[in-house]
């Protein structure tokens, strides 16, 4: 059939890119719920880029930045609770006990080889 041979020959262009940008939607959702927000933010602008109108990227985009902030928020609440628990166990006398009881151990175990 010519029809078909033709057809074949030169894919539809504009839905070709719009399951492309559509791919690059779904994977960059895929990317967030890995927490893989880099490569996520790369498709996302890649879509805006090339189709700045398009309110499910652009949404994507704001996801992602909150989504950022909100994990560096939890990262310096973690990184100043591990430091309270450094603090507390290097300057009560228990923490003191434990930590040499941990460099006695270390020291036994080292001669011993």
């Amino acid at each position: 059939c010519e029809y078909y041979r033709e057809s074949a020959a030169s894919p539809d262009i504009p839905l070709l890119d719009s399951l492309i940008l559509k791919s690059r939607l779904i994977r960059s959702r895929s990317f967030i719920g890995r927490n893989m927000l880099r490569n996520a933010m790369v498709d996302a602008k890649k879509v805006a880029s090339q189709n700045p109108n398009n309110k499910d990227a652009l949404k994507l985009i704001s996801e992602i930045k909150a989504k950022e902030t909100h994990n560096k928020l939890l990262d310096k609440k973690i990184s100043k609770e591990v430091c309270r628990w450094v603090k507390k166990a290097t300057t009560t006398a228990e923490g003191a006990a434990a930590i040499e009881r941990m460099d006695d151990e270390s020291s036994v175990s080292e001669s011993e080889t």
